[in-house]
């Protein structure tokens, strides 16, 4: 779209730099893909000087990945680690791991370049690096997977090709039932006893809120201290799923956050406290009926009832 576009509309390059810079790249992609290195080179190495130079750095690391691309696929390896070196130093400095790991990919004569410096194999198309399927297929091993869907009685017309179609939908239905029929509890890989016995609760208790209660509190009688990383993610799960039964909201709070005090380094950690939180959150607000509106009492006072700051502060927070 961004070529179509830019082939119809010509703007001045300083009327919409943001846009020309985008047309710009996106016909140097399309040049590689028709093998027209040279233009895309020409196309880029001005907006490569114009970007560095306004330390436009992100534009910048699109723009460098683009011009080695092009400069590999059209053979002329001698300027790739020229290249590649700047932008290897500031991308490091900025913790661009995306970038370094796409040049890593452009610089590996082991791998098919792409024009767009892609981070992963193609697997179709003038730029696969990932040979197909071989098309000879094992008709006994096709017979037995048939006979395991229950579609052993295929058509005698049907091809090999048709045949593994065939098996390869009755597999992934039956692949897809079998996780919607565990959607409904959380699934544990845990090796800890302790985790493992709350997730029998779990599923002994089926939903029963009551018995889901049993489990928030087996979850809070754990010293917050004594939790891995991984034990305190299960348990953030667990009480997501058990959030119904959830009556003092603040003490499951106060305990997340007392744990996630202890693996502050852990990003997933981090990251199941602000999931559990929104949905604390919004539990809480759920359960609470609006104050009635313009009711005052005999004396003309309003009766609205009065809020308990700290709570009104925390839901706020």
């Amino acid at each position: 779209d961004a070529v179509h576009c830019g082939r119809i509309l010509e703007y001045p390059i300083d009327e919409g730099p943001r846009y020309t810079y985008v047309r710009d790249r996106a016909i140097a992609i399309e040049d590689c893909c028709h093998e027209r290195f040279e233009e895309a080179i020409r196309r880029m190495t001005p907006w490569d000087k114009r970007l560095m130079d306004l330390g436009l750095l992100d534009a910048w690391f699109s723009t460098r990945l683009l011009l080695i691309a092009a400069f590999r696929m059209s053979g002329k390896t001698n300027r790739l680690e020229a290249l590649a070196a700047p932008l290897r130093e500031k991308a490091a400095k900025a913790d661009d791991w995306l970038t370094l790991h796409r040049l890593e990919r452009l610089l590996d004569p082991s791998i098919r370049p792409t024009p767009g410096a892609l981070c992963g194999d193609v697997s179709t198309g003038p730029f696969a690096s990932i040979p197909r399927r071989a098309e000879r297929l094992d008709l006994d091993k096709l017979h037995e997977r048939l006979a395991a869907a229950g579609l052993e009685n295929e058509s005698p017309e049907a091809t090999p090709e048709d045949m593994e179609a065939n098996a390869e939908a009755a597999e992934a239905e039956s692949g897809e039932q079998g996780q919607n029929d565990s959607n409904n509890k959380p699934q544990s890989v845990s090796s800890s006893p302790r985790m493992l016995k709350i997730v029998e609760k779990i599923m002994e208790a089926d939903g029963d809120v009551d018995k889901l209660g049993d489990v928030v509190d087996a979850i809070l009688a754990m010293p917050a201290s004594s939790l891995t990383p991984e034990e305190a993610d299960e348990a953030f799960r667990m009480l997501r799923y058990s959030l119904q039964s959830i009556a003092d909201w603040k003490s499951v709070w106060r305990w997340a956050e007392a744990v996630t005090s202890e693996h502050r380094r852990s990003p997933d950690v981090l990251s199941l406290l602000g999931s559990l939180g929104g949905d604390l959150r919004f539990a809480v607000l759920s359960r609470i009926e609006p104050p009635p509106s313009e009711e005052m009492s005999d004396n003309g006072e309003d009766e609205s009832p009065v809020e308990d700051p700290e709570e009104a502060a925390a839901l706020a927070a």
